[in-house]
């Protein structure tokens, strides 16, 4: 047997034994010194066990280790030892917790630098996308516009080569025609030079024969006198009224229509034949597109009655073209009248019985749909009329003529009151004074009241603009057979302007109501400016009296809240004294014309939300018009 010193590590293990022990015991040894400077506190109900012989209860204390002794230095040792420790595991744990906190703030920014990374790659790769959508789309743009820019060039040389095509054949054919109608004609003239020839030899042989008869009475009757003395006034009675009747028949006949292909273009009026009883019944010279008939009355015992109809049409792309759609016998005429949308029909019927001759012409408009025509008159350029007619048309319809603005465009001011019309039974009228006719603010805006800019010399009433649209709106009521000749205007801007200087120079225009909207500027009832701000003009001749009438007129002046830009707006200072924008200058005028007459019938209307756009304004005085009286 034998023994092997400890080493260095069963020395440690006995050192970390003895030192364990030594804790142990030290802490026993405080508790003990503790629990008895402690004395328990009775309870009533518990009680420690006696020593016998005595009544205090036994109390076992163990030392503690003597101060000084090695079980005491080990205890301390023991002691700060482990609180040393404790320091430094909380330590240790600090500096592990603060290196977890510091990790996982490095891993959230770095997990965010990854993220924006890929959301700027994400974003680029979008950018390029979208660059690269943009470029192909404009690439195909280019391509669809070359394509479409080259099939456009095709279709105009294609169209111009037919449209030549047609001209060409057309001229041929109206050659070919007019030399026919012309041959027709001549042959017509001949026929009807031999009818009247004939005429008067039969005229001549009755007066022969009654010249004869006469002789043979006288002579019988000689005891007669007196009348064989009057026989020679009577027969030349009769001979003067044969040759009137020769006379008036070769008059007809030369103010008879000349053939359609001679014939320049008939004029808006029809020439009235002589006896109002005789001729083409008398109708409506606009009409509804669809079958009409028409009636010849007082034509000559024996004779048939011819009838020949031309038609004129004017297309939307201006082509216009002439070309005859009937040809008949007969005491009536029943045919289709056909209208064309955006364009113009114009159908000139003409009847013929023996040496009587009457011409009609008539409008063709389709219904609920905006379409055209001519207004000719003496003295004035024609003007274009754009129409819409209401397929409930009688004659207790209304018209509402409408002013375009300063754009001169008829059409686009008539648009937003087609549908209105064709729902409330009104005729739509618009107007259009083109540029080039009725040049500048002075050829429509004032009327066309003067020769020049110097406004020193008026025009001839027939040529101011306002008397043409009075003649006009008469005409078309006529025209159209309504009952009430009065009619209702509105105008927008410049046609505004028109608007409220119409009831001025037409004081006998019969207008119900008058709307002026968002008029750029107005003449003011103002007899110390001078014209067009004021009235003042020894040309014009204007009065109080004739102010305080214009004040009296129903005149509604419209304006839209939102018409407050000055894009386009009259600057010159008579215009800028009343006001700055559109809405204030209707006020302004309003204000003046109470000054006037306290009884003014002008009033102010605002449009809520409404710019400088008819479209916005109309709808507002469509429903003023509806519940007008």
């Amino acid at each position: 047997m034998y023994f092997r010193a400890a080493g260095p590590k069963e020395r440690r293990h006995a050192s970390r034994v003895a030192r364990v022990r030594l804790s142990l015991f030290a802490a026993l040894g405080v508790s003990v010194v503790l629990a008895g400077c402690v004395t328990p506190a009775s309870s009533p109900k518990t009680r420690l066990p006696a020593r016998p012989g005595s009544s205090r209860p036994v109390v076992v204390v163990q030392a503690p280790p003597a101060p000084g002794s090695a079980a005491d230095s080990a205890a301390r040792a023991d002691s700060l030892r482990a609180v040393a420790e404790r320091e430094v595991a909380a330590r240790v744990a600090a500096e592990r917790a603060e290196a977890e906190r510091a990790e996982q703030v490095r891993l959230s920014a770095e997990r965010a630098r990854v993220e924006r990374a890929a959301r700027e790659r994400a974003a680029a790769e979008r950018a390029d996308s979208i660059r690269a959508a943009q470029r192909a789309d404009s690439i195909r743009a280019a391509e669809r516009a070359a394509a479409r820019r080259d099939s456009v060039r095709a279709a105009e040389r294609a169209a111009a080569e037919r449209a030549a095509a047609d001209r060409a054949a057309a001229e041929r054919t109206g050659a070919q025609r007019a030399a026919a109608e012309r041959a027709a004609a001549e042959r017509e003239a001949r026929a009807l030079l031999d009818s009247l020839r004939a005429a008067e030899r039969e005229t001549a042989r009755k007066l022969d024969s009654i010249r004869l008869a006469e002789r043979a009475v006288a002579e019988r009757t000689g005891a007669e006198r007196a009348p064989t003395e009057r026989a020679p006034a009577q027969r030349q009675a009769d001979e003067r009224a044969a040759a009137e009747r020769v006379a008036e028949a070769r008059r007809e006949r030369a103010e008879a229509p000349a053939p359609a292909a001679e014939r320049p273009a008939p004029a808006a009026a029809r020439a009235a034949p002589r006896d109002p009883n005789v001729g083409i019944v008398d109708g409506p010279s606009h009409r509804l597109a669809g079958r009409h008939t028409f009636r010849f009355a007082g034509a000559p015992e024996g004779e048939r009655v011819q009838w020949t109809v031309m038609r004129y049409t004017r297309e939307p792309d201006g082509d216009e073209n002439e070309r005859r759609v009937e040809r008949e016998r007969g005491e009536e005429l029943a045919i289709d009248l056909q209208g064309i949308v955006g364009g113009e029909s114009r159908y000139l019927v003409t009847a013929s019985a023996g040496p009587i001759a009457d011409t009609a012409v008539v409008w063709a408009f389709p219904p609920n749909q905006l379409a055209a025509f001519t207004w000719r008159g003496e003295g004035h350029p024609d003007v274009r009329v754009w129409t819409m007619v209401p397929s409930m048309l009688s004659r207790s319809t209304r018209i509402v003529v409408v002013m375009h603005g300063d754009a001169r465009d008829a059409v686009a001011s008539a648009v937003p009151w087609e549908r209105w019309g064709a729902q409330t039974n009104k005729v739509i009228l618009a107007p259009e004074f083109d540029a080039a006719r009725w040049p500048g603010e002075r050829g429509y805006a004032l009327g066309n009241l003067f020769a020049s800019d110097e406004m020193t010399t008026l025009v001839p009433e027939p040529a101011r603009a306002y008397a043409v649209v009075e003649s006009m709106a008469r005409g078309v009521a006529q025209g159209l057979g309504i009952r009430d000749p009065s009619f209702d205007m509105w105008g927008h801007g410049a046609g505004g302007e028109f608007v409220h200087r119409f009831l001025l120079f037409r004081p006998r225009a019969p207008v119900r109501i008058a709307v002026a909207a968002n008029a750029g500027w107005y003449t003011m009832p103002d007899t110390t400016q001078p014209f067009p701000a004021g009235v003042k003009n020894a040309a014009l001749d204007v009065d109080r009296s004739d102010l305080v009438a214009w004040a009296r007129r129903m005149l509604v002046v419209m304006r839209g809240t939102a018409d407050t830009l000055r894009t386009g707006l009259p600057a010159r200072a008579a215009a800028e004294a009343q006001g700055p924008t559109r809405f204030a200058r209707a006020a302004t005028a309003v204000e003046a014309a109470k000054k006037v007459e306290p009884r003014v019938a002008w009033w102010l209307l605002d449009v809520p939300g409404a710019g400088h756009d008819p479209m916005e304004m109309a709808p507002a005085a469509q429903m003023l018009l509806e519940r007008m009286p």
